[in-house]
């Protein structure tokens, strides 16, 4: 910049012409889709990890860590509003290797493409409890900006030079499935219960113990809660697992699913 002013369009020639263009069009691009990669790995990696138990029989803990993405007020705003951006968990399949430019004018904001100024959709209004989310990136601002504040948003820059493994100790892996299942022995039905899978690690019932009860060959509950009808090999959802029962239950037969602490040698997570 030279007072103020950005100058760098306008050197298209000579070294440092070429220098920019190098800057913009190869390297810049080369970090953000590592920074890509790097952001998918780390999150990828620690929610599967999350979702098992270690071998103390505890969830496991993240095995990467990834920094912050980034989002500068620009410095010819004119107020202290800052911007926080962070990627979605959810949203990884969204997300993509491009930096941003959030603008605030006459009571809207708008969301472009720092490569090309081309426009990109979102949704929300950028508070905490409504963020602007769009490509599978949240920003929350800190308050309403003035009229003509920019931000630059880069949600990937970074990631692949701050991407660090933080798990050293190796009883730390969550190998094992959060839950167990199994059938009762005294039951005299043939159905069989997979071991169980998580989908939600978050539940803070996870790891409580749940009786699937069968009334009859055709319906079953779950700690005596309401009658489910029973599918043969169907999904069955509960407390943030799921297993699959198949085979032909007898009235009162009973299966049941408990935490697998102790689940040593068992690799299914």
């Amino acid at each position: 910049a030279l007072n103020g002013n950005v100058i760098s369009g306008a050197i298209t020639s000579g070294d440092l012409g070429g220098l920019l263009a190098a800057r913009n069009q190869v390297i810049n691009p080369a970090l953000n889709q590592l920074g890509q990669v790097a952001t998918a790995l780390s999150q990828t990696v620690n929610s599967q990890q999350a979702a098992g138990l270690d071998l103390n029989g505890q969830f496991g803990a993240p095995i990467f860590s990834v920094g912050t993405p980034q989002a500068v007020a620009s410095s010819r705003n004119t107020d202290a509003t800052t911007a926080t951006v962070s990627v979605n968990p959810t949203g990884l399949g969204a997300l993509t290797a491009d930096s941003y430019v959030l603008s605030y004018n006459a009571g809207a904001y708008s969301l472009t493409r720092a490569a090309d100024g081309s426009s990109v959709a979102f949704t929300g209004t950028g508070t905490a409890g409504n963020p602007i989310t769009a490509n599978g990136i949240s920003i929350v601002l800190s308050g309403t900006p003035a009229a003509g504040d920019q931000f630059s948003i880069q949600p990937t820059a970074t990631a692949a030079s701050s991407l660090k493994v933080v798990l050293t100790n190796p009883s730390k892996i969550a190998a094992a499935g959060a839950v167990q299942a199994s059938a009762s022995n005294a039951n005299t039905g043939d159905a069989i219960i997979s071991g169980g899978t998580t989908l939600d690690a978050a539940n803070p019932n996870l790891l409580n113990p749940a009786t699937i009860t069968f009334s009859n060959a055709t319906t079953y509950s779950i700690n005596s809660g309401p009658n489910q009808t029973y599918t043969d090999g169907a999904n069955i959802d509960f407390n943030g697992w799921e297993v699959q029962i198949s085979g032909a239950p007898a009235a009162g037969d009973v299966l049941t699913v408990t935490s697998n602490a102790g689940g040593t040698g068992d690799n299914r997570n």
